[in-house]
């Protein structure tokens, strides 16, 4: 409890400077993007972890996996960036249906315009910065989650 109410916890250098997992990624960008209803398939989920290097319940040895930069060599961002697009279209991560950042939005009552800055928010937990409000207002629809979710900060937890 006191970890967790400390400032320093949520003190800006300690906010999104380890590189996520796998595991990680996989639900975390789900979770993100509230793709839990209907619920995904789990197998296709630990499907993509385990594509991406993390086969759950099977570590490469009893001191578990490595972490950190491991996770991020060039395989490794390929491999995210075609979950990223799986997760968004759907069936290919076990949803039955893409993903739509509008709908999204309108639930938390963002204005339709301003869906990008609102997925940013979402995913990094954090206000964009300006060159960022620039490449989002480029993208359209499940581009903006596209684009965040593979950009270096998209990597970080």
């Amino acid at each position: 409890e006191t970890i967790l109410h400390s400032k320093l916890f949520f003190a800006e250098a300690n906010l999104r400077t380890r590189v996520l997992s796998p595991v990680e990624f996989v639900i975390g960008a789900a979770r993100a993007l509230e793709m839990f209803d209907p619920t995904p398939s789990t197998l296709a989920l630990a499907d993509w972890s385990w594509r991406l290097g993390q086969d759950l319940f099977e570590p490469p040895n009893v001191g578990g996996w490595p972490g950190g930069r491991t996770w991020i060599n060039p395989r490794a961002m390929i491999g995210r960036a075609n979950y990223v697009n799986a997760l968004l279209d759907g069936p290919s991560a076990g949803r039955r249906e893409p993903f739509d950042l509008t709908e999204l939005a309108a639930r938390h009552r963002a204005k339709a315009e301003d869906a990008g800055v609102f997925c940013a928010r979402i995913l990094y937990g954090v206000e964009p910065d300006d060159a960022l409000r620039k490449r989002l207002v480029a993208a359209k629809g499940r581009e903006v989650a596209a684009l965040l979710l593979t950009a270096p900060e998209g990597q970080l937890g």
